[in-house]
């Protein structure tokens, strides 16, 4: 089980760090705050954060996370461990990296039970 808790605006890291504590169902839960310009995001997971923590790519500041499970063949849990420009989990790093490919339209038709969540700074600059 996993979710998320995002607020857009001015980020308050005292805000989202309670919000993350809120999201906590058990000790072992994984935790990450994110906190950008124009947002803050509380992740928080009872998946293994080596596969399924929300992925970066410092270089173009985007952040994709998931709340649930993106299903994937044993060669594409292969090729996520080559993707070392990313920072995260080995699930997020492929949909990071298709994004970062195709757009939108490389990660639209995901497979396995789970909402997916973007924070490109290009777009969000263009919308604030």
């Amino acid at each position: 089980m996993s979710g998320f808790y995002v607020t857009f605006g001015r980020p308050s890291t005292h805000r989202i760090q309670a919000a993350a504590q809120r999201l906590v169902c058990s000790p072992q839960d994984a935790i990450e705050t994110i906190v950008e310009l124009d947002c803050a995001i509380a992740w928080v997971s009872q998946d293994p954060s080596a596969l399924f923590a929300p992925a970066h790519h410092s270089a173009t500041g985007v952040w994709i996370m998931t709340a649930g499970r993106v299903a994937w063949e044993e060669a594409e849990w292969r090729q996520a461990e080559q993707l070392t420009s990313y920072t995260g989990g080995l699930s997020n790093r492929l949909l990071l990296d298709r994004y970062l490919a195709k757009g939108i339209a490389g990660i639209e038709r995901h497979n396995g039970a789970a909402i997916v969540l973007i924070y490109d700074r290009a777009i969000a600059l263009s919308i604030f």
